[in-house]
């Protein structure tokens, strides 16, 4: 594996430990979850918005900074939303943890989409770009189901701003029914972060249905992706997580968990040996 590729995880390679552990356990903390990328030697920790910080008080927040460092872990944070008071209070969030990096999906929290033009993304974003540049913090924009993979592109394009760039979610776009190829391909000029998970499409008894998957075990192209990303970035952060939806009836859903995050980051090792 090259030296210049930073390899991660994002809270939701363990959303199941953090929302619902169950048999009494205690929600996964985020001194657990570096904990858990140090054992498997990765150097990235993306904290988002199913891990919540702003219960830790200054104190807790500086421990969780050292005990980052301390395993050489880079921490980054991810945000939901484009509510101003949300966004402020995340940059500073970040600026409190040294985060480099914030992931922002530009959702509105609905489940049926509500769809936002490239131009109010940025309108929401401009106000907050100067505090980004000042502590040097860039804004990673993912792609989701609200605002199309063409709109986000142009809008990139026409700010070309070094502090605002793509996180390129790779199952995401599916949601409207885009190949993920064809997402990575349009944003590949602007990618800063990588969200890999993998995915299956399955036919119930009527319609179809997507569902995650290990990487490697379903049916993305990690290697297509990779040689789209590549020849213009290898210092990309490459951040696995997953949709696990239901558990199997040999495991718990958190022995689940482990078990993909493993298979995953085994595969993804593989791959990233090739370039």
């Amino acid at each position: 594996m090259t030296n210049q590729t930073k390899l991660g995880i994002t809270s939701y390679a363990y959303d199941w430990a953090i929302s619902q552990p169950g048999n009494g356990s205690e929600p996964l903390s985020a001194f657990q979850l570096v904990e858990k990328a140090s054992r498997h030697h990765l150097n990235v920790v993306q904290i988002c918005e199913n891990l919540p910080l702003y219960k830790l008080d200054p104190s807790e927040l500086s421990h969780l900074k050292r005990y980052a460092h301390s395993r050489d872990i880079c921490l980054e944070l991810g945000l939901r939303g484009l509510d101003p008071e949300g966004l402020a209070a995340g940059l500073e969030l970040a600026g409190r943890l040294e985060a480099r990096l914030v992931r922002l999906v530009p959702w509105s929290g609905n489940e049926i989409p509500q769809p936002i033009s490239g131009e109010e993304v940025f309108r929401r974003l401009e106000p907050f770009l100067p505090i980004c540049r000042k502590e040097g913090i860039t804004l990673a924009i993912e792609n989701y189901f609200d605002l199309p993979d063409n709109a986000l592109a142009a809008m990139l394009a026409q700010v070309a701003d070094p502090f605002l760039g793509a996180c390129l979610d790779t199952a995401n776009s599916t949601g409207r029914l885009v190949d993920p190829l064809e997402t990575a391909r349009l944003l590949a000029p602007f990618i800063v972060s990588v969200h890999l998970k993998d995915f299956t499409v399955f036919k119930p008894r009527q319609g179809y249905r997507i569902s995650g998957a290990p990487l490697g075990k379903g049916w993305l192209d990690l290697h297509a992706i990779l040689e789209i990303i590549y020849p213009g970035n290898k210092n990309v952060p490459i951040l696995i997580e997953h949709w696990i939806e239901r558990e199997d009836p040999t495991k718990t859903i958190l022995e689940t968990e482990e078990d993909w995050l493993s298979q995953s980051i085994e595969f993804v090792r593989q791959e990233l040996d090739q370039f």
